[in-house]
């Protein structure tokens, strides 16, 4: 087994996790109380986002400390300082995470939203993976095919 396909497999167990928070919390959610992390109404971040970037960061850490890994959080993509894509660029490995692609649409209790994790190796694709738990819809690559499940 490939080091893609051993990332990738220990990803995909992550994102179940992901998913079953998403489902659980997107009945709960009042809208009000969801926040703007800009100026613009598209910038919206729930709680569901904040919970699964910190299970995130703990799930790097558990599994692949050993690899450096630096974690881009799109809801914390500031903490990257000025130049994120030049930090992506130069790390071994860079997970990249979106807790929750198509936040307003969650946050409407629409099904239309993922969770996106994607790694890079020296600044390029390597892993992809998108999770639609809604709509019960994965699709991602191990660095050799891309499955849909």
């Amino acid at each position: 087994m490939s080091e893609a396909e051993k990332i990738s497999l220990k990803i995909l167990d992550f994102m179940e996790q992901a998913g079953k928070i998403a489902i659980e919390n997107q009945n709960k959610i009042n809208f009000l109380s969801s926040h703007l992390k800009t100026d613009s109404v598209i910038d919206v971040v729930t709680q569901t986002d904040i919970a699964i970037s910190n299970l995130f960061k703990i799930f790097i850490q558990n599994n692949f400390s050993d690899l450096d890994p630096l974690i881009v959080d799109e809801e914390a993509i500031a903490e990257l300082g000025d130049n994120p894509l030049d930090k992506i660029a130069s790390a071994k490995y860079a997970f990249i995470i979106d807790p929750i692609d198509g936040t307003l649409p969650y946050s409407a209790q629409l099904p239309l939203y993922g969770i996106s994790v994607g790694v890079f190796k020296y600044g390029e694709p390597y892993i992809g993976i998108e999770y639609a738990p809604a709509l019960h819809s994965l699709v991602y690559d191990d660095g050799k095919r891309v499955y849909a499940i």
